[in-house]
């Protein structure tokens, strides 16, 4: 590995980049969520592909990002200062109380938002070398990633549990990134507290573009399936499908771009119909609803685990994947008990199917399978 040390890991806001507006800087200055890209997006197409050949090309620049951003921590593990620059995060960016011409005025705090994401950024950055077999960073970035963590709760979390901002964005990322991972207690209230949260707002979205992908997946993680079910099927603004009620094909920028009475959020001049951040609930959609969940990068292992609730009796899930098409296909009888599974597994992957209490393990080739369940 050959990393130029004297070089920045930060990405620009955008890719490809060209000046625009207010973000005309000659040097792009590392802003968190947007700048662990260089992280994340590597990951995701490593776990999807198992392409290590890809990991291992990308990898200088998971260690320059880990390296810069490294220096802007205080010593208790927090990202907040940025020597020489004024510090300007977005933090939970669109979040649906900010007001329209101030869109990084959220009600997480920004430090909170920044010092989750680069604790997971560090954790993958580990994981990544020890994929690669590449042991100094491997050690070196796992360490880091406990000495954030521990910054995180001692910063954010209350030992009663309430963290210092008490909203569905912050406990969202704390369960699901696994900085409460250590703290069995802190974990459970965290995830009793964003239940309520959500409950709180008659099962709308309280979160903008740092937190939306994880808040499904957290009340999932901490038991609370009805709660992730019943927000998922709002259509409240804000919510998914309040967008779909008010005629939308494509995912908006704003939860708000349209608003109830039809007019278009003036935004500022930054209001898009099509614009994916908050569609990243897909990843749930499959993982849950649908049932289809990676356990090994390339998909060599998944899991098949349904999770039936309410209205949702039935799904249909396709990937393809690097090794072939993952065709899955469940359907709930409620007065018969049983649920039909119906799998279609690629040559060279295998499952595990996990339905209640049952548990098999499938290989390649057309399964129908049945259990007792009870919803």
């Amino acid at each position: 590995l050959n990393v130029e040390t004297d070089k920045f890991g930060s990405v620009p806001y955008y890719v490809p980049y060209f000046p625009l507006g207010e973000w005309q800087t000659p040097k792009v200055q590392a802003l968190a969520i947007w700048g662990d890209s260089a992280v994340l997006v590597p990951w995701a197409i490593y776990m999807d592909s198992g392409d290590k050949v890809m990991l291992g090309k990308q990898y200088n620049l998971v260690v320059k990002w880990i390296e810069e951003v490294s220096g802007y921590l205080s010593p208790d593990g927090v990202w907040d200062r940025r020597p020489g620059i004024v510090y300007g995060q977005l933090g939970d960016w669109l979040d649906p109380t900010a007001p329209p011409d101030d869109m990084a005025k959220a009600l997480t705090a920004k430090e909170l938002v920044a010092t989750a994401y680069f604790a997971r950024s560090a954790r993958l950055a580990s994981k990544m070398a020890s994929d690669l077999g590449l042991v100094q960073y491997q050690d070196k970035y796992a360490e880091l990633a406990d000495h954030v963590k521990e910054g995180f709760i001692s910063r954010f979390v209350g030992e009663d549990g309430l963290m210092t901002s008490d909203t569905q964005c912050a406990y969202a990322l704390a369960i699901h990134f696994g900085l409460l991972d250590d703290h069995s207690d802190l974990k459970k209230f965290a995830g009793r507290r964003l239940a309520q949260l959500v409950r709180d707002r008659d099962y709308t979205v309280g979160t903008g573009f740092a937190g939306t992908p994880y808040i499904l997946p957290a009340l999932t993680e901490t038991g609370h399936l009805e709660e992730a079910y019943r927000l998922f099927l709002s259509d409240k603004c804000p919510s998914w499908l309040y967008q779909v009620s008010m005629g939308a094909t494509t995912t908006w920028e704003r939860w708000d771009s349209m608003l109830p009475n039809g007019k278009v959020n003036s935004g500022v001049g930054m209001t898009s119909f099509n614009h994916y951040a908050l569609g990243s609930v897909a990843e749930w959609m499959y993982s849950t609803l649908g049932g289809l969940v990676m356990s090994s990068p390339g998909w060599h292992r998944f899991k098949i685990a349904p999770k039936p609730w309410g209205p949702i009796k039935d799904a249909h899930v396709v990937h393809k994947t690097a090794l072939g098409t993952i065709d899955l296909t469940w359907k709930y009888k409620a007065d018969e008990g049983k649920l039909f599974i119906d799998a279609a597994i690629p040559e060279g992957s295998s499952a595990l199917v996990e339905v209640g209490e049952y548990y098999d393990c499938i290989h390649a080739g057309m399964h129908h399978l049945v259990y007792e369940y009870k919803s």
